[in-house]
């Protein structure tokens, strides 16, 4: 993101923060909103899974009960005795009746909440037997009408959902609802056949399907080939047709879920899963909008907590902001005042942070300029012009105030430790240069001093160039003239490496051969005309010009070498233009004693 370079610091770090926030907040908003909207659904659909599938156990085995007390009376010895008694001379044996009979009345006492009647009946009438709990007016059966009915499935028992009892009249004219579960014997022209019969209450199974509330719209359903049984009231559009119930009785799956939409209706979902006794259906149905009401609800609740984040991250910003950037503000304007001039600035921001680091750092700084600028008058007046021209030219000015100005840009930037660096950088430029006036220093404290420097210059310059420093560590016991390869680095900046465009390299290298320490200061700009090239050269090699006025460069070096060490000693260049250019400096090797000497 581009910030416009008039914004202060606070406003460019609430342009860059506060949106980060944003997006932030509305990203892990929207992810935790699709997680709870995945984990509901899924949670919704387990639970109604889970309730179908117990639903339908708890049912099979109470169906299955009253099955096997069915199947016991069918296959039992009872039942074939007496009807093989029908076909003899002395027609049915009533003993062998009497034991079917209790044999029922055993069965409807055992299972009264289940059985609502019990009915038998063998060739017309001939052994029939009737358990039913009201007073009965009329018994309508007719085996021809059950055998069309249900021989040709082909099954020896036969399941008929909840319908209105059609054998029993009572007294009154009211009909139950019941579901039968039979098995026929013989057929048509069999000389034995009848029909065994159970009735199971309405109310078991309403019991059982209404037990669980699914939703406002929701509910459980039995169905089968023949019907579906249900005892919720609700609207027709949340009711399968015959033609989503045939959908659901013909699915291979013996579990399973589809979805269906009647004309004009919601799309409506349906749970389902097998009762094995019989192949019918238990079914959950229920409207899919119904589980997303409370999806709705997480959704109206995750946009306010998020509305309510930022807003708490937008106060808590502006807050910490304005704490933070107070004293930087205060530390800027005093900088601006030094960069204007106005030396005397009395740094006193108190804080205990890196910001009251960087004020006494600068603080200090500016007091030790002010002493360095002040020795460098005394010392103008006392030393030989050379070196007059050496110290004053220690410290330049723009040097300082482009410094000072870069450390106000690192600060607006709040690059703190970018600028706490140049502090030091600077710091330990000015303490080498300086070295309590000696006139020489240590071979790794003058590459040290390079080392800052171009640090320094390289913040202002870090887009255009790059440099190296490479010196052997032998020569670090060494001393040398100090201030001798600094201003042909900063000649190979500004005359070498500014001149061209695009990126260009410094490199200074050091190397000891024999007993000589040679320095080489390169560098990839522009180069040096062949014609001023002999001039400097020629210059060089003679009487050098005694006016050092245009500044601390390559004749000042080279009057400083001779004048210390002989004409054996100094600066040669080489350039090629268009290429770089390559001063080489050589130097006796001595220790400190031998310099101390003379």
């Amino acid at each position: 993101m581009k910030v416009p370079k008039f914004f202060s610091l606070k406003h460019t770090i609430m342009l860059l923060f506060f949106p980060m926030i944003v997006v932030f907040v509305i990203v892990s908003g929207s992810s935790s909103y699709l997680l709870a909207v995945r984990q509901i659904e899924e949670n919704a659909y387990r639970n109604i899974t889970d309730l179908v599938v117990q639903t339908k156990s708890h049912m099979n085995e109470q169906l299955l009960v009253v099955f096997g007390e069915l199947v016991a009376v069918v296959n039992g010895s009872g039942i074939g005795a007496m009807v093989t008694s029908l076909d003899s001379t002395e027609g049915l044996d009533s003993n062998r009746y009497l034991a079917v009979a209790n044999q029922f009345e055993r069965i409807h006492q055992t299972h009264y909440s289940m059985i609502d009647s019990i009915y038998m009946n063998f060739n017309d009438g001939k052994a029939s037997y009737t358990k039913v709990n009201y007073l009965l007016t009329d018994v309508n059966f007719s085996y021809e009408e059950y055998s069309s009915r249900y021989r040709n499935d082909n099954a020896d028992y036969h399941w008929q959902n909840l319908h209105e009892d059609g054998i029993f009249r009572y007294v009154g004219g009211e009909k139950e609802k019941v579901v039968s579960v039979f098995s026929l014997f013989g057929s048509e022209t069999s000389q034995a056949k009848g029909i065994i019969l159970f009735h199971l209450k309405e109310a078991f199974f309403s019991e059982i399907l209404s037990l669980v509330e699914i939703s406002e719209n929701g509910y459980l359903a039995l169905a089968s080939s023949d019907g579906m049984m249900m005892f919720k009231d609700v609207d027709d559009i949340y009711i399968p047709d015959d033609k989503v119930r045939s959908h659901l009785m013909n699915r291979e799956a013996a579990s399973g879920t589809f979805r269906f939409t009647k004309p004009g209706g919601e799309r409506t979902v349906v749970i389902y899963d097998t009762l094995p006794i019989n192949g019918w259906r238990l079914a959950a149905i229920f409207p899919e909008n119904d589980i997303l009401e409370k999806i709705n609800y997480i959704k109206y609740l995750t946009i306010g907590m998020m509305v309510v984040v930022i807003a708490a991250a937008a106060a808590m910003s502006h807050i910490l902001l304005r704490t933070v950037t107070r004293p930087i503000s205060t530390l800027t304007a005093k900088v601006k005042q030094v960069e204007s001039g106005k030396l005397d600035t009395i740094f006193d921001v108190r804080t205990n942070n890196e910001i009251g680091i960087l004020n006494r750092g600068i603080g200090s700084l500016i007091q030790r300029v002010q002493l360095l600028l002040h020795d460098i008058r005394l010392e103008q007046e006392q030393k030989r012009k050379a070196e007059l021209a050496v110290l004053n030219e220690q410290i330049k000015p723009h040097f300082l105030y482009n410094t000072l100005h870069s450390l106000n840009q690192l600060i607006a930037m709040d690059r703190k430790s970018e600028a706490m660096t140049m502090v030091e950088s600077l710091s330990t430029f000015y303490r080498l240069g300086l070295s309590n006036g000696k006139e020489t220093i240590g071979v790794q404290e003058e590459v040290e001093l390079v080392q800052h420097y171009l640090y320094i210059v390289g913040q202002r310059y870090s887009d255009t160039m790059r440099y190296s420093v490479e010196v052997d560590p032998e020569l670090n016991q060494y001393v040398m003239l100090k201030l001798l390869l600094q201003p042909l680095v900063e000649n190979a900046i500004y005359h070498g490496a500014k001149q061209k465009r695009g990126l260009s390299d410094i490199t200074v290298t050091g190397t000891l051969q024999g007993e000589h320490m040679i320095f080489r200061i390169a560098d990839n700009g522009k180069g040096i005309q062949e014609e001023r090239l002999r001039s400097i050269q020629a210059t060089l090699r003679g009487r050098l010009d005694q006016d050092h006025s245009k500044g601390f460069g390559l004749y000042n070096v080279q009057a400083r070498i001779q004048s210390y060490f002989g004409a054996a000693y100094g600066i040669g260049i080489e350039s090629v233009y268009g290429e770089g250019t390559v001063v080489t400096v050589k130097l006796p090797k001595l220790q400190k004693q031998e310099v101390d000497d003379k």
